[in-house]
């Protein structure tokens, strides 16, 4: 089989839908996710970029890239003679996207948010390593790497830009006597009122002691 067949043959099979969020390219085989991938970063392609990118026929790929439209992962506006394609975020999945696998895509979408502000919740390297050997049956080294591997990118990233980050600690956050004051100070820092913040305490789980 080969990529257009296997493109084809997955995007038929999933849902049809209204955008994608970044995250959700991490879930897609490796010739989707190598074709969203390419115009994601790119920005828009043409059918004659996208087939010399893939080195497959244009007329395979116009296909292609007709599919993935249909199905709501790109749109497609008209100029002159060509069409281009873009990929197609989904805008009304949520005003948040929490997830630690954005340390790898943040790159990919900043450029299609408007106004964006990154939220940091930090923990301690010896639990995120913890955390995985409870989850992972590997070396203390690849959990060791695994968490470099999440954390580098995303400072490499974010040192770079000029936009509002905050960090805080995920401990303070599940701590009884530091919850309060730390949901204050970020709902402080994102321009909210404190009318929610019993709310917001009440879906927090916390450590126990």
């Amino acid at each position: 089989m080969n990529i257009f067949e296997q493109i084809q043959s997955e995007v038929q099979v999933r849902e049809k839908r209204e955008g994608i969020l970044p995250a959700d390219l991490l879930d897609l085989s490796p010739p989707v996710r190598r074709l969203m991938t390419h115009i994601t970063r790119a920005g828009e392609t043409t059918v004659a970029a996208a087939a010399e990118h893939l080195e497959e026929p244009p007329a395979d790929v116009q296909q292609m890239l007709d599919t993935l439209t249909t199905e709501g992962y790109l749109e497609r506006e008209k100029q002159g003679e060509d069409w281009v394609y873009r990929t197609r975020f989904a805008r009304k999945r949520g005003h948040t996207v929490p997830a630690p696998r954005n340390c790898l895509t943040i790159s990919l979408y900043h450029d299609h948010l408007v106004d964006p502000v990154y939220i940091i919740i930090e923990r301690d390297t010896e639990d995120i390593i913890d955390s995985l050997s409870r989850r992972h049956k590997n070396s203390p080294e690849k959990r060791v790497g695994l968490t470099e591997k999440y954390v580098e990118p995303r400072d490499k990233f974010l040192d770079g830009l000029d936009v509002k980050v905050y960090r805080l600690s995920g401990y303070d956050l599940v701590d009884k006597k530091k919850a309060r004051q730390t949901v204050c100070d970020l709902a402080e820092f994102l321009g909210l009122g404190t009318s929610k913040i019993d709310k917001a305490l009440g879906v927090i789980r916390y450590r126990s002691e």
